[in-house]
């Protein structure tokens, strides 16, 4: 799961996140990280550098600031036993486990003002990057931008799971057409819109037990 939110302030901050997508899940698949890989970290602080390595080429080739690319970019990886994330500003991962307790995958712990976060075209982006690595079995993953937190968490910061689980029981109940469909009406509608004015990008994914 590969998420990105352009900074509001930067005037190609959707270009930048769009690219880095696509740079970062185009990496990923040429270089799968399996659960034998001895150095899960390094191998995804490679694809955020090369996600930022393709923003360098796009200001470059544009005449423009790397900073008008501004934006955040969250990872996940699910393998068998194991789920590991990176992230470089705000926006959120989350895992449900098998018994349906959520934990929290990857977060922004804000430090500053609410509305400042970090981004992939920060010269300090490398040290603001978070690592993590949970081992056990999840049935499900949430990853979301910034717009959703409010809803998504409760005041303590926890997964709030009564917003969460309908979510996942749409994906895991509902034909794919038919799931899409309904998260579409949910995230266009005016309950959803009058709670935030932000971008309300959503990943859901319900995964299968291992045999």
């Amino acid at each position: 799961a590969v998420l990105a939110d352009g900074a509001g302030s930067a005037p190609r901050s959707g270009e930048g996140s769009r690219l880095a997508v696509e740079i970062v899940s185009a990496w990923l698949q040429k270089n799968p990280l399996t659960s034998a890989d001895s150095r899960p970290e390094w191998h995804l602080r490679r694809c955020f550098t090369a996600a930022r390595q393709g923003l360098v080429a796009r200001a470059r080739s544009a005449g423009c600031s790397l900073d008008d690319f501004a934006t955040t970019l969250l990872v996940a990886v699910v393998r068998p036993g194991l789920v590991l994330s990176l992230g470089v500003g705000d926006g959120a991962l989350v895992v449900r486990d098998r018994q349906g307790a959520y934990t929290t995958l990857n977060r922004e712990k804000k430090t500053g003002p609410a509305n400042v976060s970090d981004f992939l075209t920060d010269d300090d982006y490398r040290e603001r990057a978070r690592y993590r690595r949970l081992i056990g079995g999840y049935g499900a993953v949430v990853g979301m931008t910034d717009g959703l937190e409010p809803l998504a968490f409760s005041a303590d910061r926890e997964p709030f799971a009564p917003f969460l689980d309908p979510l996942l029981a749409c994906v895991q109940s509902d034909p794919p057409r038919e799931a899409k469909r309904k998260l579409q009406q949910f995230l266009t509608g005016d309950r959803l819109r009058s709670a935030s004015d932000d971008d309300l990008t959503l990943v859901l994914a319900h995964l299968e037990p291992q045999p």
